[in-house]
């Protein structure tokens, strides 16, 4: 079970003749050769709640957001998160800090009380722009990094059927 490194090593011992089965395990879901992966919908989930948890604090605060989420190199937690939360800014490749405020300040004319940036890991430094953010539009901005916390805590009812049901599927190519 796991992601691009394991099917690697997996790929290895069945081009040496070890019979193998590789379960796709990652929070990322950037394995190209399948549409799911275990971890991926949790991920989701625990990004979303906790977005939504910043969100609602920044709200009563009257303060903006740029909350770092995690995938590598792929958006998909990112853009998933994002949309969900109803985020004003998403952040999946880098782009000039003007270009993010003056899409913060447009938020801000049209009454958004407390903006919202959801940024892709290792794109750009959310510090440096939540302080530019503050300086351009005279709001406070705070910066989040959910790292791990997106990793942990029970997966979600659908991928628990999912895991049963690949290891039932595991079960019957090892007994065939």
């Amino acid at each position: 079970i796991g992601g691009n490194g394991t099917f690697k090593g997996a790929k290895c011992l069945s081009d040496a003749g070890v019979n193998v089965l590789a379960i796709p395990g990652t929070i990322d879901n950037d394995l190209f050769y399948t549409d799911k992966t275990l971890g991926y919908e949790t991920a989701c989930n625990n990004a979303l709640d906790a977005i939504i948890k910043i969100k609602q604090t920044m709200f009563s605060c009257d303060r903006g957001a740029v909350v770092e989420v995690m995938g590598r190199n792929c958006p998909d937690i990112t853009i998933f998160s994002a949309i969900l939360a109803n985020a004003d800014v998403l952040i999946t490749e880098s782009q000039p800090f003007e270009q993010i405020a003056k899409q913060i300040k447009n938020s801000i004319k049209n009454g958004q009380q407390s903006p919202l940036v959801v940024v892709q890991e290792n794109l750009i430094d959310c510090k440096k722009l939540a302080d530019y953010l503050q300086q351009q539009t005279g709001k406070e901005f705070k910066t989040n990094v959910l790292g791990y916390l997106q990793r942990g805590g029970s997966p979600t009812s659908r991928e628990k059927l999912f895991a049963i049901e690949l290891a039932c599927e595991t079960v019957q190519n090892v007994l065939t």
